[in-house]
């Protein structure tokens, strides 16, 4: 049986794991327990690897996101431009005029 998690829910844990190794560090040194510093270290470390490994995920989806929408025409049934001839005629100014 294969197990599917959702990201979402691993990122929320690993941002819980972060800030609990971090109080589980400042608790460790308060009370001048060496494991208890240790321990902290390493689940506040853990929670950032996890914090990194998803980000470097969801950037690569990103990435591939991107270019595959940069890959499409931009648009291919566009209409030709009308040629110059049937523009309508500018009127040219030769001299400005203010009025107040």
């Amino acid at each position: 049986m294969t197990f599917h998690i959702q990201e979402p829910a691993v990122i929320a844990f690993a941002n819980k794991a972060t800030g609990a190794g971090v109080f589980g560090t400042i608790l460790g040194w308060a009370e001048s327990s060496t494991f208890g510093m240790w321990a902290g270290i390493f689940i506040g470390l853990l929670g950032v690897g996890i914090n990194l490994y998803y980000k470097r995920k969801s950037d690569k989806r990103a990435i591939e996101a991107h270019n595959h929408y940069m890959s499409k025409p931009v648009n291919p049934v566009a209409p030709p431009s009308p040629p110059a001839e049937k523009l309508p005629p500018v009127e040219v100014l030769d001299e400005f005029e203010v009025t107040k």
